[in-house]
């Protein structure tokens, strides 16, 4: 047991020195360590046991540390990499790595709600949105109407728009609101080629930092307009699974603001304020 131990010391002392031999075979294969030729062939102590080859499998011994005089040419590592070559690089060494751009993303069209506030203006909530986006308003009738960004508002995301061609229905402005019943003129179901706009109660406190309102049933879409007496007094801004008891809303002052120079002239109250109200995709 004492000699193997010892003989098992000298062989790794001798694979890991640096005259440690190797056998290059043609299959692409080498072994490394301590070489001694047979009849038969070779024998080679390895790290890891004693490996055989036969003399017709070798294609060379390369003895101490010297390379190799050829490379195998056959066999099945020589032919995984003929078939799969290593690309070659063009970039100079040190030069910084240039990334490929990056592929451009879908846009996803964005849907909302838009009112009209003149018979060629309307306004809705679209945060960050600039002049370049394109907007089509389409109300009761499906039929869709291109619109133009005239400005927006970064901090409460309003949007004023402008048509070209058609005529809006106007919705009046409040003069002022201290809370109590409302409704909301909104589209809250989804259809493709007959948008029906409808009525929803609820109830608004009067407007304070923050404000929220309490509608019946969920909107589906932001920035329809609020009501009180068939006048705007807010704009909703619910989100998909939001708390119905505390939508999240706009207040007749901030619409106000964001108007200033383009606030529209009092007009009398629309019998039918549904006809002012309408679907706005933006894409």
């Amino acid at each position: 047991m004492l000699r193997a131990m010892v003989a098992a010391a000298l062989v790794m002392a001798l694979c890991g020195s640096a005259v440690a031999d190797t056998l290059l075979l043609r299959d692409g294969r080498k072994f490394t360590g301590l070489v001694t030729q047979t009849d038969g062939g070779y024998t080679v102590q390895t790290r890891f046991g004693v490996m055989t080859a036969s003399k017709d499998e070798v294609q060379e011994w390369v003895k101490g540390d010297s390379p190799p005089a050829t490379a195998p040419t056959t066999g099945p590592a020589v032919a995984r990499r003929a078939a799969h070559p290593a690309k070659p690089t063009t970039r100079a060494v040190g030069a910084p790595l240039v990334l490929p751009p990056p592929t451009p993303r879908p846009h996803v069209a964005q849907s909302a709600v838009a009112f009209a506030i003149t018979e060629d203006e309307a306004v809705t909530v679209a945060p960050g949105i600039d002049s370049s986006a394109k907007v089509s308003l389409e109300g009761r009738d499906g039929i869709p109407v291109a619109a133009d960004v005239v400005r927006t508002d970064p901090v409460t995301g309003l949007v004023l728009l402008r048509v070209n061609t058609g005529k809006l229905h106007p919705l009046p402005l409040a003069d002022a609101f201290a809370g109590g019943d409302v409704q909301c003129a909104c589209y809250p179901k989804a259809s493709l080629f007959s948008p029906t706009p409808q009525m929803i109660d609820g109830h608004a406190s009067a407007p304070v930092p923050h404000w929220s309102i309490r509608l019946e049933r969920h909107p589906r879409l932001a920035a329809a307009p609020i009501l009180s007496e068939g006048r705007v007094v807010g704009i909703e801004l619910a989100e998909p699974k939001g708390d119905l008891e505390k939508v999240p809303a706009l207040s007749l002052d901030i619409l106000r603001k964001f108007l200033a120079e383009d606030l529209p002239l009092a007009v009398e109250a629309d019998p039918d304020p549904l006809s002012g109200v309408l679907q706005c995709t933006i894409r």
